[in-house]
């Protein structure tokens, strides 16, 4: 197996992001201005602010992930049949932080369906909303209406 990527190989770039959205909040409430607020203007600055780190946290993971992954000469579908054209494929993945892509190398072979081994490593649902995401939204339905589990 040969690793797959076309990216650096390092931590500090696929995290970048997330740290310097952390660095930009940091810093915006330490301002002049933000020490001004109310406390719900700074917990909702937070909520937001922080919960799009958290996003670019998620998205640094699986960045790092896929530049770790390594490409087989060939897999093997469900249903026992070699597959050995190897390409990179990106999905969206809604999360409890947001939108996330998903690059993973997804092998096929003709006339047969595609075969993506870091879907099963990261046991991703068939469709766009992860566990997580789906759990909160039962949680919310628990407790009232569809439509306030929507809105949450």
């Amino acid at each position: 197996m040969t690793k797959y990527t076309d990216k650096p190989d390092s931590v500090e770039h696929e995290y970048a992001g997330a740290k310097d959205k952390f660095e930009w909040l940091v810093k915006e409430l330490s301002s002049e201005q933000t020490q001004t607020l109310e406390h719900g203007d700074i917990e909702s600055l937070i909520e937001k602010e922080g919960n799009e780190v958290l996003r670019r946290l998620m998205q640094g993971h699986l960045a790092q992930r896929a530049a770790n992954e390594e490409r087989a000469e060939g897999v093997k579908g469900d249903d026992g049949k070699q597959r050995n054209h190897c390409r990179s494929r990106t999905r969206a993945l809604e999360t409890l932080f947001g939108e996330v892509q998903v690059r993973r190398l997804g092998y096929s072979g003709k006339e047969l369906g595609s075969v993506f081994p870091m879907d099963a490593q990261l046991n991703l649902p068939k469709n766009k909303y992860s566990h997580g995401l789906r759990r909160k939204v039962g949680e919310e339905i628990a407790k009232g209406s569809f439509d306030e589990a929507v809105k949450a």
